[in-house]
C-alpha cells in the first residue's frame, strides 16, 4: 500500500483544540477493500470520509483500519479525507500559548476564535481584516530544514492568545561577587531586551539599584540602560532588571517578492549608519575569501531581487551544516570545512555568504524561550533596500522573520562576543549573570 499526495489543515479551536484534516491518495498493487493508516499524530478520535460520505473506520492505537465503500482494483487511486482530533502540547509563555507543527505537506493553518495569531517559518501569512481567521499558506519555492534540536520539534512555529497584545516577562539576574574593599563601580552599562518588528520591550523593574538609569541607543539600535555609579558592597550582591516583552497584534508576514532589488542595495548602504562596515571581512568570524563563499556569493549578484538572493544563500547555510554544539566561537571557514557547528557558526557563515555578495549582514544575539526557561542563542539580519533590517534564522530554517520565542538583546557587527555587561572603576569585582522566564 503506497500513501501519497497528502495536504493538511490544521484548524485551532477557541479551546486550543487542534483538529487536523488531511487529504490523502492510496494505491495498492493488488485489490483490497480495507486499508490500515498511521498518521503519525497523537489521535483522540478520527473521522474518514470519501467522494461520497463517511466511511467505516476504527481507531486502534495509533492506527487508523478503514473499509473502504466498493473494492478498489489494483493500481487505482482512492483519494480519502482525515478529521483528526489530535492530542497536542501547548507551551505557556505568559500570555501566550506555543505549538510547533511539522511544515511537510501544510498547506493552511486557521484559529476559529481569534484574537492574537502568529506563525513563524517558510510562510505567507494572509488575512481578511473583515473577518479573520488569518491563513497560512506554505509557499512552494522556500525551502529550509527545521534542525531536530529545535525548541518543541520540527516544523512551523504557531502562537495564540486570547489577549490582543500578549506579554511575558523576563529577569536578568546580576550577582556581583566583589573580592575587594572599594564598593564603588562607575559607568554600568546593561544591555536590554530590544523591540523590533514583532515585539516591543520595556524595562519595569529595577532590583538591588542605588541610582536611577538613563537609556540609550548605542551606534548599533542595541538598548542601554546606563548607571553612572552604583554601590557594589564587599562580598555577594544581586541586582535585578526586569523586562516585559509585548506582541503586537498583525502577524508578521512578508511580501517575498518585495524586499528590494539588488541593484538598490548600494543606495540602502549609504542610508544605513556604518552601513558599510556590514559588507566587509571579519578574520576568525565572517571569511570572505573562501571558495564555496565566493561561489555562492558571484550566483546570488547575478539574482535580480534581494530575497532570491537572500533564499539562494540562507539555502545554503541552512543546508550545509549538521547541528553540533562547538567549543567557543567558530569562524565561517572553520564551519565549511567540518560541516558542523550550533548558532554561532549558522550565522556567521550565513553573514559571511551575505557579505560576500555585497548585501550588508549582522549576528543578532540574545535568548531562546525553551521548556526549561531560557537559553542563549544567536541569529542573522540582513539589509533589504525597500524593508530595512530583516531577520532569519538559519539554525532554526527560518527564513524571513524570527519567532516568538527568539528574545532579542545585542546586535554586534564584528563576531566579537556582545557585552551584555560593562562598568569601570574595580577590576575585583566578578560577575555572574543568568536570565530567568517569569511566570
Amino acid at each position: 500500500m503506497r500513501a501519497f499526495e497528502q495536504t493538511d489543515t490544521l484548524v485551532i479551536g477557541k479551546n486550543l483544540d487542534v483538529l487536523l484534516t488531511r487529504y490523502i491518495s492510496f494505491q495498492s498493487d493488488t485489490p483490497f477493500e480495507t486499508l490500515r493508516y498511521n498518521p503519525g499524530v497523537d489521535m483522540i478520535n478520527c473521522e474518514v470520509y470519501d467522494n461520497l460520505g463517511a466511511l467505516d473506520s476504527k481507531l486502534n492505537g495509533g492506527e487508523i483500519t478503514v473499509r473502504t465503500r466498493r473494492k478498489i482494483g489494483a493500481n487505482q487511486k482512492l483519494t480519502l479525507k482525515f478529521k483528526i482530533l489530535v492530542r497536542v502540547t501547548w507551551q505557556r509563555l505568559g500570555d501566550l500559548y506555543i505549538l510547533t507543527w511539522s511544515a511537510v505537506n501544510l498547506f493552511e493553518v486557521k484559529l476559529s476564535d481569534p484574537t492574537f495569531f502568529q506563525i513563524s517559518g517558510f510562510a505567507k501569512i494572509k488575512g481578511d481584516r473583515a473577518r479573520n481567521p488569518r491563513i497560512f499558506t506554505a509557499s512552494k519555492n522556500l525551502s529550509a530544514k527545521f534542525k531536530d534540536h529545535m525548541v518543541g520539534g520540527r516544523g512551523i512555529i504557531i502562537a495564540v492568545s486570547k489577549i490582543r497584545e500578549p506579554k511575558f516577562r523576563i529577569s536578568l539576574l546580576l550577582d556581583f561577587n566583589n573580592r575587594g574593599e572599594s564598593s564603588i563601580i562607575r559607568n554600568l552599562k546593561l544591555a536590554t531586551p530590544q523591540s523590533d518588528v514583532s515585539k516591543s520591550s520595556r524595562v519595569i523593574t529595577l532590583r538591588g539599584f542605588r541610582t536611577n538609569p538613563k537609556t540609550t541607543t548605542d551606534e548599533q539600535g542595541n538598548t542601554i540602560l546606563n548607571f553612572e555609579e552604583e554601590d557594589v558592597p564587599p562580598g555577594s550582591s544581586v541586582f535585578e532588571v526586569v523586562s516585559e516583552v509585548s506582541l503586537k497584534p498583525n502577524p508578521v508576514g512578508f511580501d517575498l517578492t518585495d524586499l528590494g532589488k539588488m541593484s538598490n542595495l548600494k543606495a540602502a548602504i549609504s542610508r544605513s549608519e556604518k552601513g558599510a562596515y556590514f559588507t566587509t571581512s571579519v578574520k576568525g568570524a565572517f571569511e570572505l575569501n573562501h571558495p564555496i563563499v565566493q561561489k555562492y556569493a558571484k550566483a546570488a549578484m547575478k539574482k535580480e531581487t534581494v530575497f532570491e538572493a537572500h533564499r539562494l544563500l540562507f539555502e545554503l547555510a541552512n543546508r550545509q551544516l549538521t547541528y553540533q554544539i562547538s567549543e567557543g566561537r567558530r569562524s565561517s571557514t572553520w564551519a565549511l570545512e567540518s560541516g558542523v557547528g550550533d548558532c554561532s557558526e549558522f550565522s556567521y557563515l550565513l553573514v559571511a555568504l551575505h557579505r560576500a555578495a555585497g548585501i550588508p549582514s549582522r549576528v543578532v544575539e540574545g535568548n531562546i524561550v525553551d521548556k526549561e526557561g531560557l537559553v542563549g542563542h544567536g541569529w542573522v539580519e540582513f539589509l533589504s533596500p525597500s524593508k530595512g533590517w530583516i531577520e532569519c534564522d538559519p539554525t532554526w530554517g527560518l527564513v524571513l522573520g524570527t519567532s516568538p520565542l527568539h528574545i532579542r538583546y545585542v546586535n554586534h557587527q564584528s563576531g566579537d562576543s556582545p557585552a551584555y555587561i560593562a562598568f569601570e572603576g574595580n577590576n575585583q569585582i566578578d560577575i555572574d549573570w543568568k536570565f530567568r522566564l517569569d511566570e
